[in-house]
């Protein structure tokens, strides 16, 4: 695989979506500020249950720059169909798409795709209310890991137990964690080191309780 280059230029925009491609979004970058968003890492069991994933990674993206384009549920979905709605990520409406909406806590609400189950973002209405987190791991591979370089592109997820050439990708910079929320929620030995040991750790929220760093 080839690495990350760290003078290649920041991206206007990036890309992602859930498994079943229904529902997509691009994050602009219009400053050259807003480049790279905000990561983050959450240990609290919400967010273990609701991805399963022992320590989550996320971006803070501003509501202004983010979009989401949907397919409309009643159509059986192919690969060329086309985008049939889209939505700025601070409406309220699902309209007629796959999107779905948990308030796992009061004033938290989560979403996920109604047809593949993928999760896509938390949002704090009080704390964050011009923001929500999106997590990581639903960008798209080319934006993660780079495109493959072989004859054809193509997706390397395709080639099981063999490695590809890549060019691009942006992973270190995305998944670069400045801050652990419920770090007390941690399991010695397992979520204690790499992504999830990095930054400034919180016992609960980012900035509330009592910070172990």
């Amino acid at each position: 695989m080839t690495p990350e280059n760290p003078t290649t230029p920041p991206p206007s925009q990036i890309t992602g979506g859930c498994l079943c491609a229904s529902i997509r979004y691009t994050i602009r970058f219009p400053t050259a500020s807003s480049w790279p968003p905000y990561c983050s890492s959450c240990q609290c069991t919400q967010c273990r249950k609701a991805l399963g994933s022992l320590h989550p990674i996320a971006l803070t993206i501003p509501l202004a720059n983010l979009a989401f384009h949907f397919q409309n549920r009643d159509k059986d979905k192919t690969a060329d169909d086309e985008t049939e709605e889209e939505d700025k990520a601070g409406k309220d409406t699902e309209g007629n798409t796959l999107l779905r909406r948990y308030e796992s806590s009061p004033g938290c609400e989560r979403t996920f795709c109604a047809r593949c189950g993928s999760s896509l973002t938390f949002r704090n209405f009080k704390a964050m209310p011009e923001t929500l987190e999106l997590w990581v791991g639903t960008l798209d591979e080319e934006v993660l890991i780079g495109r493959a370089a072989a004859a054809g592109g193509g997706d390397g997820d395709a080639q099981v137990g063999g490695e590809v050439e890549r060019q691009g990708g942006y992973g270190s910079v995305l998944c670069d964690v400045k801050e652990t929320l419920f770090w007390g929620h941690r399991i010695d030995g397992v979520t204690d080191g790499g992504s999830g040991a990095r930054g400034k750790k919180w016992s609960g929220m980012i900035g509330v309780g009592e910070s172990f760093v």
